[in-house]
């Protein structure tokens, strides 16, 4: 029932304005959701501007879902902020996990972002991939370096 669903959004704003957490969340972005008929089901999707909030966010809701666990309704739940880039490096060929051969690919160190909170992923972006981007950046027919042929501050420009 929707009752339910409105009944628990208010306790977790509530909560995280107590917490003190309120500041990070981006309410607008976030989701509760009725999985079932009768509101026993539901699912809370909380949206973050600062990740290093997440760890506190994500114990508060456990916490309520363990509290509601008890009333008989199952609260399944997703605490995520959202991240920026903050720089992309080329960092060479893509190898396997066993680091004993090559892919087709390239890899890139990404930093992200989000708030204060840092975090570095790897990502390999594999031949057809590439192929693709200079196809819509119109330099599929161009045997120069993506480096020389985007302006400065793309993204692709350490390639």
């Amino acid at each position: 029932m929707a009752v339910i669903v409105d009944q628990v959004q208010t306790l977790l704003e509530r909560r995280f304005q107590e917490a003190n957490l309120s500041q990070f969340v981006k309410w607008d972005y976030s989701q509760f959701l009725d999985l079932s008929w009768g509101g026993r089901e539901l699912f809370v999707e909380v949206v973050l501007t600062d990740g290093s909030a997440l760890d506190e966010a994500e114990k508060l809701v456990r916490q309520t879902a363990e509290e509601l666990a008890h009333q008989g309704i199952e609260l399944d739940s997703v605490v995520r902020a959202l991240w920026e880039i903050e720089s992309i490096e080329y960092s060479g060929r893509s190898k396997t996990p066993e680091l004993r051969q090559y892919r087709a690919a390239a890899e890139f160190r990404v930093v992200l972002r989000s708030g204060s909170r840092h975090h570095q992923v790897l990502v390999h972006v594999f031949s057809g991939a590439i192929d693709i981007l200079r196809h819509k950046l119109g330099l599929n027919d161009s045997v120069a370096s993506l480096e020389r042929e985007l302006p400065d501050g793309h993204l692709l420009t350490r390639w």
